[in-house]
Order: C-alpha cells, then sequence, then structure tokens
C-alpha cells in the first residue's frame, strides 16, 4: 500500500504509533493506501493535519527549521528559536528529522513538510537574515571546506534576505 516510499512510511508509523487502536487502522483499507509510488498527496495531508494540530509558536518553528537547506546540528536550532523541548515535540510529531550518530546529530525538514508551505512562508527576510548571521559566524571560526561552506550559505541566505551591505568579505 506504501510502495516503499519513505516519507508514506513515515507517516503511517506516526499515525499507527498514536492511534488507539493500532491494529484496527492498520486493517483498514482506505489506511495509507497511495495511489502510486509518485504519489506524495496522501502523506502531504497527514502531515498538513499534524502541523495544523500544533499551536502558532511551534508551527513558526517548523516554518523557520523549513529555510534551512540542509540538516544542521541543535545549536543552530536553538539560534532561531527552536530549543529542546520543542524540538523533541517537533520530530515526535514526524515534522522534523534528526540523522547521524549520537554527539554528531543534525535536523531538519522533511522534504513533504517543506512542500507544505508557500515559497513566500519559506523566505521570511529576518529568518533567512538570521541564518546568514549565524553562518556568517560560524564560517569565521571553522576552517578548510567547511568555512568556504558556511560562508558561501551565509552570502545565499544573505542575498535572499536582501541584506548585501552584511555580505561576508
Amino acid at each position: 500500500r506504501l510502495y516503499g516510499n519513505p516519507f508514506a512510511v513515515i507517516a503511517a508509523a506516526i499515525a499507527v504509533r498514536n492511534a488507539e487502536d493500532p491494529a484496527a487502522l492498520m486493517a483498514g483499507k482506505k489506511f495509507m493506501n497511495l495511489a502510486s509510488p509518485d504519489n506524495l498527496k496522501l502523506a502531504q495531508n497527514v502531515f498538513k493535519k499534524r502541523l495544523n494540530k500544533l499551536d502558532k509558536r511551534e508551527q513558526a518553528a517548523v516554518v523557520r527549521v523549513c529555510h534551512l537547506r540542509q540538516p544542521v546540528v541543535a545549536a543552530v536550532l536553538v539560534e532561531l528559536g527552536v530549543e529542546k523541548k520543542l524540538r523533541h515535540k517537533l520530530l515526535l510529531e514526524g515534522l522534523i528529522q534528526m540523522s547521524g550518530k549520537p554527539g554528531e546529530r543534525t535536523y531538519g525538514a522533511h522534504r513533504v513538510v517543506q512542500m507544505i508551505f508557500s515559497r513566500r512562508d519559506v523566505t521570511q527576510h529576518d529568518v533567512m537574515g538570521h541564518i546568514a548571521h549565524v553562518c556568517r559566524v560560524d564560517g569565521e571560526r571553522a576552517e578548510g571546506v567547511q568555512k568556504l561552506a558556511l560562508l558561501s550559505e551565509s552570502i545565499r541566505y544573505s542575498v535572499g534576505a536582501r541584506r548585501f551591505r552584511e555580505l561576508p568579505e
């Protein structure tokens, strides 16, 4: 029924975990029955419903995480106002994902969750300016390829935030 689609599998696993009667939910013919392997509408609807159940502060946190193009360490999320308790709630809801091993964990938004928001939602100038600042500060401390990558991201976010005076030299 899921065609091995990873986003649909995640959505189904969380729905089963949160269900009062998981066996009855799985037995239902309509539960997570994708029409085709590339149809993500069902998974998107599941994530959209979860997002709508969150309060405004939690929804704003998801939007801030969706601004990021790649997974980041927890310290960057804290800089963006997504503290540990909120991060864990969003992880439990499946709206953000964690990757890596202990001590090197990174966090980011699922691509399906990013697709729920409009382009305007995930390109807010103030958030992009803040991310540019964080990337620039981290880039100045880093060395080698990591420095180059962080400064490049800083430039990209500065241009997106229309803060041309804050571009790194």
